[in-house]
């Protein structure tokens, strides 16, 4: 798990002093709990024997989610239509609560995670963001028309509720708040975790945002240029009639691999990578390891940024190395950023995004609902003022949000610090409250050749508990159930380097340290 953030905490406390059929009762309780605007709708002390099969959660293959501790499980409803589930140990409760994000047009309760925190000592919530299932219409009412209440419980408003309903429920259970609070999630859960702390900074003391989709209405659009760079004429298209993905990564592994010192089919570090897409081109006839003009064109729009007619950059491109996992994009994520602009910005089902004019849709995109689905501000000064911290993290060969959109957003908060301070200070002053680590290898939240398995909760807990500061976190990749490899994660602009002696799968023969420039 790319998360890599369960684990039980030394010190943890027995939750309840009384015996096991006081505690039940104090758990049941909370059904007459009264918390404004909110109907308790389950108040269930669970006592698994061995498992307990949580209901609802039945899917095909992998069967119910299970839960083997004791724990109390509260669900209500913030009206009008925010649905949230809190999981309490009954058994140690390690002091903290931690509130869960949720991927895309997501609409349910993240109950694997519940059951994977609530396992570890922790109290967690979860909220289904106000509407049920991932159909993007949820953005309609009935006549079609944009509902703003959906839309807005889903962009912000559902974690908030959840966040302070739960905080709420666990203070009453326990008789004393969580000692320190804090929010994870990844893709739209790193949107999430990032509009915690820009519109709900006293909500947590610390935040862990991976491949944060902060800026949906131009990430979408980002989305919508690969489309229109591979998908809108059939001379384009990079994987049919024959597949160039895996020539065009080979390709680029053998130009920009070696640069980190390392051969080892990862670039950790691909803005130093300056392969030409030109180089590819066919120099007789078309085959799966030469690109006809057309295709090189559309690889050079892949890697570029997306941009307006006039040439304002709307959203970054995608980096070399992560060729691999392109499918992705094209099979999946197009047709989402499509209907996010049907739905909710248009309100047109028949809208394609093959005739979409970048310089006046994304516009009008951010005229219409910016202000309720971006989260970009990067005066995060209210949420450090109490201490808070922010630990992002993007992985490199993510194939659906550009990781130059973590970077970017990381530079305007360097950018907003500096006042009258040069770069090296204003970097030294923001990494004080806010680390950005850059994953190499890692597709989308997890995944990928390289290492994706790091605890970032725990180093999130270690630094705003104990304050010390992240200056590496540990990752590995693992196979079948082995170690593979390790390597430390190193903070935004340091990259692991390697020492020039012992192995390069082993961590302990890198070092992280600011690349030099490429001249």
């Amino acid at each position: 798990m790319a998360l890599g953030a369960l684990s039980a905490c030394a010190g943890a406390q027995p939750a309840f002093a009384q015996g096991a059929a006081e505690a039940d009762a104090h758990c049941g309780a909370l059904a007459n709990l009264f918390l404004p605007d909110t109907r308790i709708t389950l108040a269930q002390a669970i006592r698994p024997n061995p498992t307990y099969p949580v209901p609802g959660t039945e899917r095909p293959q992998r069967g119910p989610v299970t839960v083997n501790v004791p724990f109390c499980r509260v669900a209500g409803t913030v009206s009008p239509a925010v649905q949230f589930e809190v999981w309490m140990p009954l058994g140690e409760w390690n002091g903290r609560f931690v509130g869960l994000g949720i991927g895309g047009f997501s609409g349910a309760i993240a109950y694997d995670q519940l059951a994977q925190m609530v396992a570890n000592g922790y109290a967690v919530g979860s909220t289904d963001n106000g509407h049920q299932g991932s159909d993007p219409r949820f953005a309609l009412k009935p006549d079609g028309t944009f509902n703003e209440q959906t839309v807005g419980d889903w962009a912000h408003r559902a974690m908030n509720e959840m966040t302070v309903k739960s905080k709420q429920v666990v203070a009453a259970f326990y008789g004393k708040g969580a000692h320190h609070s804090y929010f994870t999630g990844c893709s739209s859960g790193g949107h999430q975790a990032l509009t915690q702390a820009q519109r709900y900074p006293d909500n947590y003391d610390g935040i862990l945002a991976g491949a944060t989709a902060n800026f949906w209405t131009n990430l979408m659009a980002g989305q919508l240029a690969y489309g229109q760079a591979t998908r809108v004429d059939p001379a384009t298209n990079l994987e049919a009639p024959l597949n160039k993905l895996p020539a065009i990564h080979a390709a680029v592994v053998a130009a920009c691999d070696a640069k980190d010192g390392v051969s080892d089919g990862v670039l950790e570090n691909p803005l130093q990578c300056d392969f030409k897409p030109a180089s590819m081109a066919c120099k007789g006839a078309d085959s799966a390891s030469c690109l006809t003009p057309p295709q090189v064109t559309a690889l050079e729009k892949i890697y570029a940024d997306a941009k307006t007619t006039s040439g304002k950059k709307i959203f970054p491109g995608l980096a070399p190395g992560g060729e691999l996992a392109w499918p992705s994009m094209s099979s999946g994520q197009v047709p989402f950023a499509e209907n996010f602009y049907r739905y909710l910005v248009f309100q047109k089902p028949e809208w394609s995004f093959a005739t979409m004019d970048m310089e006046r849709d994304v516009a009008e995109a951010q005229r219409r609902i910016g202000h309720i689905v971006n989260s970009t501000n990067p005066d995060l000064t209210r949420f450090h003022r109490h201490g808070g911290k922010l630990i992002q993290y993007h992985g490199w060969n993510d194939p659906l949000i550009s990781p130059y959109n973590s970077i970017d957003y990381y530079e305007t908060v360097i950018a907003q610090a500096s006042g009258a301070r040069n770069r090296d200070a204003a970097l030294k002053h923001t990494q004080a409250n806010h680390r950005l680590f850059m994953i190499p290898g890692m597709q989308h939240c997890r995944g990928g050749d390289a290492t994706d398995t790091f605890e970032g909760l725990k180093a999130l807990e270690s630094w705003v508990e104990k304050g010390i500061a992240p200056e590496l976190i540990a990752a590995t990749k693992v196979v079948d159930g082995k170690v593979a490899r390790s390597r430390p994660l190193c903070p935004y602009p340091q990259v692991a380097t390697y020492k020039g002696k012992g192995s390069t799968d082993d961590a302990a023969s890198f070092a992280c340290a600011v690349p030099r420039k490429q001249g």
